[in-house]
This record gives structure tokens, C-alpha cells and sequence, in this order.
């Protein structure tokens, strides 16, 4: 950019590398870490940016880019009055000057706070027990901030503690954004199970601002609470992903949205773990093929045979499957049902009787339900299943089963013969 560089530093326990702004002038080096770790492999030294292959390159870029225009800004300030370069320990002392002036501040920008916030959670998401779903969240809730400032102005610390402003707050994240000329909105209208992630996230800022001294307390906020609405998920039957797997799509974008699903529905997979899958983790045992994967979110190593329709998907795509984003794949997986009349038929969502077509309930995650549901309805163990999915608890892998009420008549009927 300037005076200063962006480089890769150290390796943690994950095997990856901290990102870090670097400058040195008449002193020991500025290193100052950015709480981004990537693999090697995703970092272009030339650009000093990381590469679009990287899932959240964007994301990352733009926290990186911000950090150091801020050191850049602090090198020329000094130039300029001074014509010289500045010491790489006076960059240092500015640095965390500029932090302890932000949090002397009672009317700090929340979004600035933020990005400090996030800077030191990243450091912490870089250890292997941590989960890029994480790291996701914590980002979605800075665009979802960044957003609402867009319309109210500046939002400051104390905000987050009063029940209007947080009531507020809830309202604009589950309507459709407004139209404010020269700004793209980054977020859109919000579910209320992922409402109630963005402010479980936002409690875990409140206890920072308290630590970091810009709140006194975040009683309003620790008791806000998001009604999260009790549904019921869809499940595919057996007989609806062959009619899936059967059904020629004219769109390459739904044929590959649809391919990724019913991997999914295979493998019991998440996105995040589809889109990792390669052929160097794939090996024979015995007659089969089986899939070693550390699971994404629990970073518990599962082991998943692999069926032949599978394998015919990971052949035509030469085992890439990383083909498009989360959102794309759940917008081209419904235009693609949409196209087959037996999912046109209603189904229930949700407790208050509404009624949706099936092509609207199926998701990605469906496939991950579809896998267990369809496993446990053929006999086989809760402990085979959570060794394929990556589950600690029975308690959590049973949030994912849809019972077949048939095969439960099947086995009451035993009763009528008493």
C-alpha cells in the first residue's frame, strides 16, 4: 500500500498463518496482527492480499485493508510534519494510543469497537477448536451493525442497552432493507433463528464493552430475547431424491446446485465440509470408499463410505465441489425443485398452520436431515450415524430426525393383538 506490508507470520496449532500489517524503520519490526489465520496456500504475496479461493477472501481483505490504511495513515502523518520516516516504536505507541483514545471515548462508533472486538476474536477463532461457522457469525453481526448505521446514523455503545433501540434493531433485520441511494446494502431480511444469532453474538460484545470500559453494564441487552419459532424441518424421503437424482435439469447452475444436495443427502455433509471434500481424503477399504473429512464446526474427524452416484458427482466435477456460494446454492436448489410438479404440494411450516410448497422448505442443510432421518428409519445405530456426522450428543443428532410415522404405526399395530 505505502510504507507498510502485509505479510504471513508463524504457524498456530491449525497449521496456518497469521496475517500481519508489517513495517520496520530504526527498530525492531511492527508486526501487528490483523486475527486473520489462513493456510499459506490462500495468501498471494505479490497482491499482499488473499486469494479469492479462500471462502471469506473478501471478508478478510477488508478487515486487512482497513487495519492498515489506519498504520498507513499514522506513517504519513509523521512524515509530513517530520520528513522523515517515523521509528517502528512510535508506530507501535500509536497504535495503542489511538485504541485507549477510542475506549476513553463515551460517544466511540460502535462499528469501529467492533472491528477491535473482532480483531482480538479472530486471534481466538484461529485455534483449531474454533469453527469458520463462528467466525461467520461474528462477521454477519458487523455487516448487520454496519448496515442499520447506514439508517439511523452512528450507533454508539450505549445503544446496545436500551430495549427500544435493540427492539428496533430486531424489526430492521427481519424486513426487506430499504433503498438508500449510493449504498448496497450487505445483509438481507432475516429469519428469526439467525436474528437469534446475530444478538447471541452481540451479548458476547456487550461482555466486551463492559471489559474494554465502554459500558457500564448490558443488563437490557443480556435479557433481550428473539422468539424463535418452533418448526418442523423437512426431510426428503427415500422416493423423493430418487425422483431428484432422476430429474434432468436445463439450468447448469440448478444441475450443480442440485448435485452439491444431493451429496449432501449421501454423505449427511454440511456445506462447509462439501465444499472441502478432495480426492486426497478419499481412500479404499475393503470394497469401499471412504470419505476422512474433519468436520468444519466440530472439528471431530468423520469417516463416510461413499456410494456410487456420489462418486459419479465428485468424477464430473474432477472432486471439486467447491462451485458456488451458500446463498447461490439454496437460491438455484429451490428454482431447480420448482421445476418438478410433486414438489409444488403443500407442507406444513411452523406451528400456526401455514402452509408452504415443498420446493421452498428444501435447503442444503435438508440434505444433512435428509442423511440421518433416512439412516435411523433403516435400523441403523444413533452411534454409526454420529461417527459419520461429527455429533458429540445423541441430544443434538436427534434434532435432525423426522420420525416415520408409518414405520411407528408398524410397530404400535403389535398392541391391537393384545
Amino acid at each position: 500500500m505505502g510504507y507498510s506490508t502485509v505479510k504471513l507470520y508463524k504457524e498456530n496449532t491449525d497449521k496456518e498463518k497469521f496475517v500481519v500489517i508489517y513495517y520496520k524503520h530504526d527498530g525492531s519490526a511492527v508486526r501487528h496482527r490483523t486475527g486473520i489465520t489462513i493456510p499459506e496456500k490462500d495468501f498471494d504475496k505479490k497482491a499482499e492480499r488473499i486469494k479469492p479461493s479462500h471462502p471469506s477472501n473478501e471478508d478478510y481483505n477488508k478487515i486487512i485493508s482497513k487495519i492498515q490504511r489506519s498504520i498507513e495513515s499514522i506513517i504519513i502523518d509523521y512524515i509530513n510534519e517530520h520528513e522523515i520516516k517515523p521509528t517502528s516504536d512510535y508506530v507501535k505507541r500509536q497504535i495503542k494510543s489511538g485504541l485507549k483514545e477510542r475506549k476513553e471515548s463515551l460517544e466511540a462508533d460502535i462499528i469501529d469497537c467492533y472491528e477491535d472486538f473482532l480483531s482480538e476474536k479472530k486471534i481466538m477463532f484461529s485455534s483449531p477448536e474454533s469453527s469458520d461457522t463462528s467466525v461467520r457469525d461474528y462477521i454477519s453481526t458487523k455487516n448487520a451493525l454496519r448496515d442499520y448505521s447506514r439508517v439511523i446514523g452512528k450507533i454508539i455503545p450505549s445503544d446496545l442497552n436500551n430495549t427500544i433501540w435493540l427492539t428496533k434493531f430486531n424489526k430492521f433485520l427481519s424486513e426487506p432493507r430499504p433503498n438508500i441511494a449510493g449504498y448496497k446494502f450487505i445483509t438481507s431480511a432475516q429469519n428469526d433463528k439467525t436474528r437469534a444469532k446475530r444478538f447471541g453474538v452481540l451479548k458476547n460484545f456487550g461482555k466486551w464493552l463492559m471489559t474494554e470500559n465502554y459500558l457500564k453494564d448490558f443488563d437490557m441487552l443480556k435479557s433481550f430475547k428473539v422468539k424463535v419459532e418452533e418448526k418442523t424441518y423437512y426431510t426428503l424421503s427415500l422416493e423423493e431424491l430418487s425422483l431428484i437424482q432422476h430429474h434432468q435439469f436445463k439450468s447448469l447452475s440448478q444441475q450443480k446446485a442440485i448435485d452439491m444436495l444431493i451429496v449432501a443427502c449421501h454423505t449427511g455433509l454440511r456445506f462447509s465440509d462439501v465444499i472441502r471434500v478432495s480426492k486426497t481424503k478419499i481412500s479404499k477399504k475393503n470394497e469401499a470408499k471412504i470419505l476422512t473429512i474433519v468436520n468444519q464446526k466440530t472439528k471431530i474427524k468423520v469417516e463416510v463410505p461413499l456410494t456410487d452416484k456420489v462418486l459419479d458427482i465428485l468424477k464430473k466435477y474432477d472432486y471439486r465441489l467447491n462451485l458456488m456460494s451458500s446463498q447461490k446454492t439454496n437460491k438455484y436448489i429451490h428454482e431447480g425443485l420448482k421445476n418438478i410438479m410433486e414438489f409444488h404440494d403443500l407442507e406444513a411450516n411452523g406451528n400456526d398452520g401455514e402452509e408452504l410448497p415443498k420446493y421452498e422448505l428444501i435447503t442444503f442443510h435438508t440434505g444433512r436431515r435428509t442423511f440421518i432421518t433416512n439412516l435411523v428409519n433403516n435400523n441403523v445405530s444413533l452411534n454409526a450415524i454420529m461417527k459419520m456426522t461429527g455429533h458429540r450428543k445423541i441430544s443434538t443428532l436427534q434434532q435432525y430426525i423426522n420420525p416415520d410415522y408409518d414405520l411407528i404405526m408398524d410397530n404400535v399395530r403389535i398392541f391391537n393383538n393384545l
